[in-house]
């Protein structure tokens, strides 16, 4: 178990874009005392800095820049998030490590609905 009670040793938030991983993750990590890491925001770093690798992933990530009022970036972002991340949520459901959990509500209740489907009572959280 890990300090904060949880039965596991990491959480993975994949989601499609805007779905609330970016809120959730940073929200976890000071709850559970855990360590955050946001893939994105790393390979958004190393294209600042201008590694090979950044230079490799630039590509990817302007194709997927956040433009919400455009149906066509809208639609490319599903697509990108139904090529790359629906294989990890496959992979994930097939060995019975998934937890699906809604993300509609405030903060605070997808929080609490991310705990529940953890098996995490937060009632003995204070």
């Amino acid at each position: 178990m890990t300090p904060c009670g949880l039965k596991f040793a990491g959480v993975v938030l994949l989601g499609p874009p805007a779905s609330g991983k970016g809120t959730q993750g940073p929200r976890m990590a000071e709850w559970g005392n855990l360590r955050y890491f946001s893939t994105g925001k790393e390979l958004r770093l190393e294209v600042e800095r201008g590694t090979e690798f950044g230079i490799r992933t630039d590509h990817y990530l302007t194709q997927d820049m956040y433009v919400p009022d455009e149906p066509a970036s809208v639609r490319k972002r599903n697509a990108v998030y139904e090529d790359l991340t629906l294989p990890v949520v496959e992979y994930y459901a097939e060995s019975s490590r998934l937890i699906h959990v809604s993300g509609v509500g405030t903060v605070e209740e997808v929080f609490k609905r991310v705990l529940t489907g953890l098996d995490y009572d937060d009632d003995d959280d204070g």
